[in-house]
């Protein structure tokens, strides 16, 4: 799938620069309660994970799962556009935070070892089930497989806005 090159080009890309980043920068929290970069990483790690989790269990409904929504595509149009803006905003209720004190290099490979098992699936993924919607986003409700991989190109991005912001604000010290 074309989306899934997409975010796997956008996350080697964010790593390779962050990999050039001492642990100091790394783990340094910009404000009391404010997540590091190793966090924010590990969050998007973890979103990918619950998302994958949640779509080997629904695979197993097979035919039986829920037909794509009408206005999905463009309901999530706009919720990605949102996303890639600077615009801050809460986690969805019900999602954990990431912890803190984690290893940089743990999270990174946590984070290959999900894309690696969606790459799995996404290859064996049959292809009648691409009008399906298999993911139930905490906000932007069903959706299909390829509009949760626009997703998380779009979550991506608006968490690299927060990972320049924490560099900016070490930078200021």
């Amino acid at each position: 799938m074309k989306s899934f090159e997409i975010i796997e080009k956008r996350k080697a890309d964010l790593l390779t620069s962050l990999d050039q980043i001492d642990d100091d920068k790394l783990s340094y929290h910009p404000d009391e309660g404010k997540w590091n970069i190793i966090q924010i990483i590990q969050h998007v790690a973890d979103a990918e994970r619950g998302a994958l989790n949640y779509c080997q269990k629904k695979i197993q409904a097979g035919d039986k799962m829920p037909n794509s929504p009408l206005g999905e595509n463009a309901r999530m149009i706009l919720f990605n556009k949102f996303l890639k803006t600077k615009v801050r905003y809460k986690m969805p209720k019900g999602l954990k935070s990431p912890e803190d004190g984690l290893e940089y290099q743990e999270v990174c490979v946590g984070w290959y070892n999900t894309r690696e098992a969606l790459r799995k699936f996404l290859d064996s993924y049959p292809e009648k089930y691409l009008k399906k919607a298999i993911f139930k986003h905490p906000v932007a409700g069903r959706i299909g497989l390829n509009n949760m991989l626009l997703f998380f190109d779009a979550h991506l991005i608006h968490h690299k806005f927060q990972i320049e912001r924490n560099l900016k604000s070490f930078q200021t010290l």
